[in-house]
């Protein structure tokens, strides 16, 4: 599969990992784009006058038709809407604008002008004056996913990032949920690899604070006392794992698979 072309609202081709990810996990998704530009396309208007919010099988009015625009029958775009500005949660490095995936839209009919079009499935809240995103679907076979466990050992020079951002901008996740992270296909990330999230095995600094040392009964109670290990440096703790669902040119989608705590942004991932 190629680069996909630059900027936020390019046509792109997602792929569609089976059974890893279904339909919702790439249609109610988002990504992060690199440029802030407009669309070409958006919900122009919609049949119901009187309707506030948009569901599954609402008729609506493209801004573009035949003359104009990409119109075809059956062609589908994505309902996106900017939600704001990620930056990196370790280095405060600004990486894009986030752009939330609220459904699809199906073009049924074009005129000249104007297309009218379907809303074929709805994630979130659909309002009329949204970007329309052109979204083609398709069909890439998931790569078997390689062993996890707590015992894994990360292996040196493979490429290493972190988690910067949650759908829906959830604080803690786990386990099928969708996270971003700060490595794209200029990276050599692509849709179906596997990466492994972690954490640095830091010194245990819990200790308790408060020591005691008194004599009771004729007896002498002190504070037990604990060893330290200040020469070894221990493993990375796993506690997950995800798969990639699309790329950008520094960034990109997953979905979390595996997980054995909660993960949060700012955990740390490697390529597997």
């Amino acid at each position: 599969m190629g680069r996909p072309p630059e900027g936020s609202h390019a046509a792109r081709t997602v792929p569609k990992l089976v059974p890893l990810a279904g339909e919702s996990d790439i249609r109610c998704s988002g990504f992060i784009a690199s440029k802030d530009t407009r669309a070409d396309y958006f919900i122009a208007n919609q049949e119901d006058e009187n309707k506030v919010g948009l569901t599954e099988g609402d008729m609506i009015y493209l801004n573009r038709g035949k003359s104009t625009g990409h119109v075809d029958p059956g062609t589908e775009y994505s309902v996106v809407v900017r939600e704001g500005e990620v930056r990196h949660p370790v280095t405060g490095r600004w990486l894009g604008y986030y752009y939330k995936r609220l459904g699809t839209v199906k073009v049924i009919a074009a005129q000249e002008e104007i297309a009218i079009g379907a809303i074929s499935m709805a994630c979130d809240d659909i309002r009329t004056g949204y970007d329309l995103v052109p979204l083609d679907v398709t069909p890439l076979p998931a790569k078997p996913a390689p062993p996890f466990g707590r015992l894994q050992v990360l292996e040196e020079g493979k490429p290493s990032g972190y988690i910067v951002h949650t759908l829906d901008n959830s604080e803690r996740v786990g386990t099928g949920h969708i996270v971003d992270i700060d490595l794209g296909y200029d990276d050599g990330i692509r849709p179906g690899d596997y990466l492994t999230i972690f954490l640095p095995n830091e010194p245990y600094d819990k200790y308790r604070k408060i020591n005691y040392d008194y004599n009771w009964n004729n007896r002498r109670f002190e504070t037990p006392p604990l060893r330290r290990d200040r020469q070894n440096e221990y493993p990375p703790k796993i506690i997950g794992q995800m798969v990639v669902l699309t790329t950008e040119r520094h960034t990109a989608t997953t979905k979390i698979i595996q997980s054995v705590r909660e993960i949060e942004v700012g955990n740390q991932v490697q390529v597997q």
